[in-house]
């Protein structure tokens, strides 16, 4: 299993062009990158599909949260 940003590297796309693959912003391949956020059950569908991988394949990072639901 690897990273959204190891798959994303290993195949030479930007996050642009994920992104557009994807059907998302730049910014939310960000998010997704660096735990700040992550993909819900569709978008993970289709950054499966776009990085020719199983959505079990994927590892997802989250960052800890404090206790007001906010990453550290």
């Amino acid at each position: 299993m690897q990273t959204i940003r190891e798959l994303r590297e290993a195949r030479g796309l930007s996050q642009f062009k994920l992104a557009i693959q994807v059907g998302v912003t730049p910014a939310s391949i960000h998010q997704w990158e660096s735990g700040k956020n992550a993909p819900g059950a569709a978008r993970l569908r289709a950054l499966a599909a776009a990085l020719g991988v199983k959505m079990d394949d994927i590892i997802i990072v989250r960052k800890p949260q404090d206790g007001n639901g906010r990453a550290r």
